[in-house]
């Protein structure tokens, strides 16, 4: 017998990838500031440029995981026996 996840774990998904994106933004700026502060002037171009690019693919990546979540949820599922609980993920039991 498989059973679907509750509706509830979407909100609970979405609630996990935005306080994702909070911690990047204020893990990102962490780290501008320190390279603003403590860098030597003729490198800080070149690492807040590498900066710029991978917060930049981690918002984009955190904002593909937010709306990829009904998708997702359509594989979740659960099983329930005698013993425990076992939690599926993807398309086929392992």
């Amino acid at each position: 017998m498989q059973n679907k996840l509750p509706n509830e774990i979407k909100k609970v998904w979405l609630a996990e990838n935005i306080l994702e994106v909070i911690g990047t933004m204020i893990g990102f700026g962490i780290v501008y500031f320190v390279l603003i502060t403590f860098v030597a002037k003729n490198l800080v171009n070149l690492f807040l440029m590498i900066w710029a690019i991978l917060f930049a693919l981690v918002i984009v990546f955190d904002i593909v995981q937010i709306l990829l979540i009904p998708y997702v949820y359509n594989f979740w599922t659960y099983q329930i026996t005698g013993e425990y609980v076992v939690l599926h993920k993807g398309y086929a039991w392992c």
